[in-house]
């Protein structure tokens, strides 16, 4: 009984490990191809706020073939 639990973790650990680098490797081919959003200007310095809200505008650029979605944003 034992050993047939030690194959099913076995099979289990060899299939995250696989799942993860084919993961790894599939992030790594996105970053090669320049599919990221880009945000203008990031040395901006914000500097200090007083308390309330306040509105800070960011430029991003799409530099893939897909569309993205920035959460956050206050129209959805």
């Amino acid at each position: 009984m034992f050993a047939k639990t030690s194959w099913l973790c076995f099979f289990a650990a060899a299939g995250l490990l696989v799942w993860g680098v084919l993961g790894l490797i599939a992030t790594e081919d996105d970053q090669k191809e320049g599919n990221a959003l880009i945000v203008e200007e990031p040395e901006r310095n914000l500097g200090e706020f007083s308390v309330g809200t306040h509105v800070v505008e960011l430029q991003v650029r799409n530099t893939s073939r897909r569309p993205h979605r920035i959460l956050g944003l206050p129209d959805g």
